[in-house]
């Protein structure tokens, strides 16, 4: 199935596309996606990491309960990339044609009639 076949499938019910999750997060490891998703990943990884130095420091410094509250919300931050990343891949297949091809290869995506 080529790009714009899918695309007018899509369009007028006929498919539905599935997202391997986990396949989406390699794929958006790789230097094949768009150039804007990666600055935006990793930045969230970092908030991701420099949550725990934030926290005992909150916890020391402000008050006791703001540093469980900082832990859990920095690590709810890869649980929220998995299911971007997915996301991420559902929009993109519609506008690039390239990486339309490259998640299809890739077992990115499962096409069901």
């Amino acid at each position: 199935m080529d790009h714009q076949e899918f695309i007018h499938s899509y369009r007028t019910g006929r498919i539905d596309t599935h997202i391997n999750q986990r396949a989406a997060m390699m794929l958006m490891e790789n230097s094949e996606v768009s150039k804007w998703y990666l600055p935006g990943r990793i930045f969230r990884m970092w908030i991701w990491i420099t949550s725990i130095p934030v926290a005992i420091a909150s916890s020391v410094w402000v008050e006791w309960w703001v540093g469980p509250f900082v832990l859990i919300l920095g690590f709810s931050l890869p649980v929220a990339i998995k299911s971007y990343s997915s996301r991420f891949v559902q929009t993109q297949i519609f506008k690039d044609e390239h990486f339309f091809n490259v998640a299809m290869n890739r077992g990115v995506i499962r096409i069901s009639e």
